[in-house]
Order: structure tokens, then C-alpha cells, then sequence
């Protein structure tokens, strides 16, 4: 609608709105050629690959580390259960 009342203003603005038009359409095929030729395109697949690859890579690591805590945790608690035992074994032996 607006572009119709444009243009019937007169000539002079369809000129300028055709103009407008091309350059819009212009810029876009330009846009694409430049995005191709600098391999853009393909640079942006690769960025995101490698981010869903990093992102496995973090929960990877979060449970490579969740499991060597449980494994301190582990070996702290069979420390004191040795020292427990020893105690006992020297309390029994009246050391």
C-alpha cells in the first residue's frame, strides 16, 4: 500500500524506489559471492562443530573429576578406617 502511494506521487519516486530496490537486492548478491568466497560459510559449520565438540569435551571432564573425588574420598576413608584399626589393634595388645 505504501509503496503504491509512493509511487503515484510521481515519477521521480519510482525511480528513487526502484533504485532502493536494486541496491538492497545488489547488496545481497554481493553478500553471498563475498560469504562463498571466503569460505564464511564454511568457517561458521566448523566453529560450530567444534563447539559441540568442546561442549562434550567440559562433560567429559566433569566427570572425570567427579569420579576422582569419590576416589579421594574413598582412600581417605579407607585411611582412617586403617588408623581406627590400628588403634584398636594396639589398644588390644596393651600398647
Amino acid at each position: 500500500m505504501i509503496i503504491f502511494a509512493f509511487l503515484s506521487t510521481g515519477p521521480e519516486n519510482a525511480v528513487v524506489l526502484f533504485f532502493v530496490i536494486g541496491a538492497v537486492g545488489l547488496f545481497f548478491l554481493l553478500r553471498s559471492i563475498a560469504l562463498w568466497y571466503w569460505k564464511i560459510d564454511a568457517i561458521v559449520s566448523n566453529q560450530k562443530e567444534q563447539n559441540l565438540l568442546l561442549q562434550k569435551h567440559v562433560e567429559l571432564m566433569d566427570k572425570l573429576c567427579k569420579l576422582q573425588e569419590q576416589t579421594v574420598k574413598m582412600r581417605d576413608m579407607s585411611q582412617d578406617e586403617m588408623a581406627r584399626k590400628a588403634r584398636l589393634f594396639d589398644i588390644s595388645n596393651g600398647h
